[in-house]
């Protein structure tokens, strides 16, 4: 019994280094996911901005070349807005990806653990019970009979 715990023991910590690794990678992707949002709400704020100082120059009369530098500077930045929304769309897949691997690991070990738990259970329970026999079929000592 206690050759089977030391090499349960084995797997459990494998598992768990294997779990601890996928928690890693989860965090990572949602670090990723948070920064690629953070960097759409910036865009878009920036976006805004230049939208409103585009629309107050029209109004106040600007050059045909600078219509098409503003044009040109937003399309861009909707441009980068998309891609960033794209980015978005891969990292959330990611992270639900990697959230996935780590239930699907981290259960993996927690049973394995728990499974260790009551296999060194059984074995103090064994050996109890060894004891006890053992303590059972001593004979008496002969003076408890007088």
């Amino acid at each position: 019994m206690t050759s089977k715990i030391t090499k349960l023991d084995a797997v459990r910590k494998v598992a768990e280094q294997k779990a601890n690794s996928s928690a890693r990678k989860m965090a990572e992707a949602r670090e990723k996911q948070q920064r690629d949002q953070q960097q759409l709400s910036q865009l878009r704020a920036f976006y805004d901005e230049y939208l409103e100082q585009f629309e107050q120059l029209s109004e106040s009369g600007m050059s045909v070349s600078q219509l098409l530098d503003f044009r040109v500077f937003l399309d861009g930045l909707e441009e980068a807005i998309y891609q960033t929304e794209q980015q978005i769309t891969d990292s959330s897949r990611e992270l639900h990806e990697r959230q996935t691997e780590w239930v699907e690991k981290k259960s993996y070990s927690d049973s394995i653990a728990d499974f260790e738990k009551r296999l060194q259970q059984q074995a103090v329970l064994e050996r109890s019970r060894q004891s006890q026999k053992e303590i059972d079929n001593r004979p008496l000592p002969p003076s408890l009979f007088d």
